[in-house]
Order: C-alpha cells, then sequence, then structure tokens
C-alpha cells in the first residue's frame, strides 16, 4: 500500500529522511559504557532501551510501577482466550520494524485479510452489510489527498525544518474538501477508522496527521494472538526489572541523575523516562531541573487519545464467521468490531470505541458498555444473539499510569514534537515513548519500541537525524 506520506513525498518531489541514525558516530558516547542507566517504565519503549544498551555493555535496570510489564500492552486471558485489552498489532505486517523479532519469539499472531471485513449501516431501515474495500475501489483516494492537501503539504515540509507551527487546522477543517463526492457511507466508514486509529474527534486532530499515512485500510497487519504482553515479556528475558516501584521525582545535575521511589532513593549516570503524554503532561513524576522551554512547548501540542475495548464473550458462535472485522456506522455506538470466532473459534467479540464515543463511556457501567455492544452487534446481525455470559470494558483514562490509550497532535502541532521531545536533557535526562518517533509508526507497540532504540543510540554516541 502507497500510504499517504509516500504518495505525497513523490508527486512534490520532496524527500523525507526516516532513518534514525543520522551522520554516523559522534566524538564519543554521552554515557560511557559500564555506565548505569535506569529506565522508568517496561512498556515496549523501556525493552526497547534496555536490550540496545544492555547489548552495548551498559548497566541497566527498569523501574515498572505496575505489578505487570507491558505498560499499555496488556493481555488477559479471564475470557479463556487471550485478549488483547491494549496494544494487539503490529501494524504493517511484515514491513513492521518489529516483524523479525515477533517471528523469532513464536508468539502466535493472525494476519488479517480486510477484504473480508464487512460495515453495517445501522442507521438504515433495512440494516444490510457491505465491503469496505470494494465500496471504494472507485475511488483513487491518493489522488485526493493530493488535490487537497498537496499545497499545504508543501508548505508543511518547507516550513518545519525550521520549526514553524502548525497550520492550526484540523482534519474536520479539510474533511468535506477529502471527501467531496464519496458515497455518505464509505464517507461515514472512513471517519470511523480516522476517529478509532487515532482515537480523537476529526475536530481535535491536526490536519498534518493526515500525512502520515495509514487510515488506507492497510492489510495483512499482524494481530498478535499469543498476546502482545506476552511478546513483551519475551523480548524483556535477560533485563533486571522491578515491578511495582513507582517513581516519583528525578532529579539530576551534570554528575549523574538521583531517583525517588517507592523502593527508596537511587543513583544513575542517566535516566530515561518513557511515561506517556498523559502521564508527563500531570506532573505526577517531578521532574527536577525542569523541562527545558522547547520540550514544554512541544509537549503543549501533544494530547492524550482515547481508544477503549468492551470484550464480549458468549455461550457459543452464532453468528458468520467468514469475516474477520466489522464496522458499525451510525446507531447508537460506531465501533470496529474484531471476530474472534473468524481465528480462533472463541466465541468473543471485541469491539473498540474511539474518540468522542470512547469519552462518553465513562458514564456508563460496565454492564451498560456491555449491552450497548450486544445491542449493536444484533442489530447488524439482523438476529437475536443469546446473552454475553462475560465480558471485559478498558477504562484507559482513568488509569492513572496511562490517562489515556496513546498520544494524539492538537490542531497547530507540526509533527516535529516528538524531535524536540528526543533531544537529551543536559545528556542525563532521555525522553521516549510511542509518542516520539517521528513516523508512521507513532502510537504504535513498534513506534515505542524504535524510539526506546533512539535514546539507547543518542546514550552510545550516535547523531540522530531530525533530533
Amino acid at each position: 500500500m502507497t500510504s499517504r506520506r509516500t504518495f505525497l513525498t513523490g508527486a512534490l518531489g520532496a524527500g523525507l529522511g526516516t532513518s534514525l541514525l543520522g551522520c554516523g558516530r559522534g566524538p564519543r558516547p554521552l554515557i560511557d559504557k559500564g555506565g548505569k542507566i535506569v529506565i522508568v517504565g517496561a512498556g515496549f519503549a523501556g525493552i526497547g532501551a534496555a536490550r540496545e544498551l544492555k547489548a552495548a555493555g551498559y548497566e541497566v535496570e527498569i523501574l515498572e510501577a505496575r505489578a505487570r510489564i507491558g505498560g499499555r500492552a496488556h493481555t488477559s486471558t479471564a475470557l479463556g482466550s487471550n485478549v488483547d485489552l491494549g496494544a494487539s498489532w503490529l501494524h504493517y505486517g511484515k514491513n513492521n520494524h518489529m516483524a523479525m523479532l515477533a517471528l523469532e519469539s513464536r508468539v502466535p499472531f493472525f494476519i488479517s485479510d480486510y477484504r473480508t471485513s464487512a460495515a453495517f449501516n445501522l442507521d438504515a431501515d433495512t440494516v444490510e452489510g457491505f465491503n469496505v474495500r470494494e465500496a471504494r475501489s472507485s475511488y483513487n483516494l491518493e489522488k485526493r489527498f493530493y488535490e487537497v492537501l498537496g499545497d499545504d503539504y508543501a508548505r508543511w515540509e518547507a516550513g518545519r525544518r525550521f520549526g514553524a507551527a502548525g497550520s492550526g487546522k484540523s482534519i474536520e477543517d479539510i474533511w468535506p474538501a477529502l471527501m467531496d463526492g464519496v458515497d455518505p457511507l464509505v464517507a461515514d466508514a472512513y471517519r470511523l477508522i480516522m476517529e478509532s486509529q487515532y482515537g480523537l474527534p476529526l475536530s481535535e486532530q491536526a490536519m498534518e496527521m493526515m500525512y502520515l499515512g495509514g487510515d488506507s485500510f492497510n492489510n495483512f497487519e499482524w494481530l498478535m494472538t499469543g498476546g502482545m504482553q506476552n511478546f513483551a515479556r519475551w523480548l524483556a528475558k535477560g533485563i533486571p526489572i522491578r515491578t511495582g516501584v513507582k517513581v516519583t521525582e528525578i532529579s539530576w545535575t551534570q554528575q549523574g541523575a538521583e531517583l525517588a521511589t517507592t523502593a527508596g532513593a537511587m543513583s544513575a549516570d542517566a535516566v530515561i523516562l518513557t511515561c506517556s503524554v498523559g502521564l508527563l503532561k500531570s506532573g505526577a513524576i517531578k521532574l527536577s531541573p525542569g523541562l527545558p522551554k522547547d520540550h514544554l512547548t512541544a509537549l503543549g501540542r501533544l494530547t492524550m487519545a482515547l481508544l477503549n475495548k468492551i470484550v464480549l464473550k458468549y455461550p457459543g458462535v452464532s453468528w458468520p464467521t467468514d469475516s474477520q472485522h466489522w464496522m458499525m456506522l451510525g446507531g447508537d455506538m460506531p465501533c470496529f468490531v474484531s471476530n474472534h470466532a473468524s481465528w480462533s473459534k472463541a466465541p468473543i467479540l471485541n469491539g473498540a470505541i474511539g474518540g468522542a464515543m470512547a469519552r462518553e463511556m465513562k458514564n456508563w457501567t460496565d454492564e451498560e458498555a456491555a449491552g450497548r455492544l450486544h445491542r449493536v452487534i444484533e442489530k447488524a446481525m439482523v438476529r437475536r444473539l443469546p446473552d454475553p455470559e462475560s465480558f471485559l470494558v478498558t477504562r484507559w483514562s482513568k488509569d492513572p499510569l496511562a490517562l489515556g490509550a496513546y498520544s494524539g497532535r492538537l490542531p497547530g502541532a507540526n509533527l516535529n514534537e516528538d524531535n524536540i521531545l528526543a533531544r537529551p536533557i543536559d545528556n542525563r535526562l532521555f525522553l521516549a515513548g510511542e509518542a516520539i518517533i517521528d513516523d508512521y509508526d507513532v502510537c504504535n507497540a513498534s513506534g515505542a519500541f524504535r524510539s526506546g532504540q533512539r535514546a539507547a543510540d543518542q546514550i552510545k554516541g550516535f547523531k540522530i537525524a531530525g533530533v
């Protein structure tokens, strides 16, 4: 698939550097080999950094406030089958940066095929499904992006290198032009994809996010059916990790860093902080002497997006299994439903609810959330289903260690915020996480892993392109 960014780059002749490493080896490591690096957070970013540094001869230790590793990758077996309540995909499949590691780990995965996906118009008097890919076959999405966004893209690409602010436009601002002449149902499907993918209403998403690609329904992605958290556990083998240790303060000088934790004070030569944007903005971890002005400005243009899941387990499978995913358009709860029975035979349906609807869930009980999804599925299937025998409901915005599902870019963001946040702070504090990667991998587990590797490369003395 040609992503929007790839297409626009080719169309406009503007080369974008995507390599992590820039001008080669620095004069010397920022921290000498053998130095102690404390990493805060045992999610994919922390694990990626620790693997890189440990292999290079540094003393590393991860401190994790949760009682488990994985961060926002949390695999539950409460329903008798692996269900990922957070991160669950290796997006872009075999082209994912972690694909070879996933194969090596032998954690089972399923290759999704969106050609089987069906969408249902729940506002219609008679509900019928249609195939999203077939419905859009006559719509040249890449051409439309170029026509509508070509000039904006050229200005953005020229200006962002000099730290210019973003356009201030939201995706909602340019949505009518993008969807002009498109079948309304197909436009609704794209809106659902965008709001589910980015976890924000279109009015709260920077227009510049359209340059990253990804909403074109990239096919053959890997769904980690063996559990994304189990993949994280495999990656973390051999790395010293202390769970249940909360960091409350990080301070640093030219001589080193100090951490105040619930397990006592700790010293390190440097610290890599991998918490979510939400936690970083909350001030729950005190930073002394504090983040530089440029970091704070960049952080202010980011927010936390929300994607919640409602997982229903039924007594048995009483619905079609030939479609892996369903898109519920309109109705009481637009959502994206994964049909576990299509790959595992498990009688489980997993609804992903993003953006404004996910926020509304805070006023629902778990029982009400499960009931709403159940009724939506019944309406789409045009049949009565037995009541679910059990269910799970996530509420990532209420998780004090996350405060949301993943990062989002507010109107005014310029997509250079990640590179600003990646700049070493006095060569003692380094930031990493899914928000701090500068390409289509933003918000992804693989992007988090790469950002951790990037922080480790900085400590080792590499010059990082764009930072």
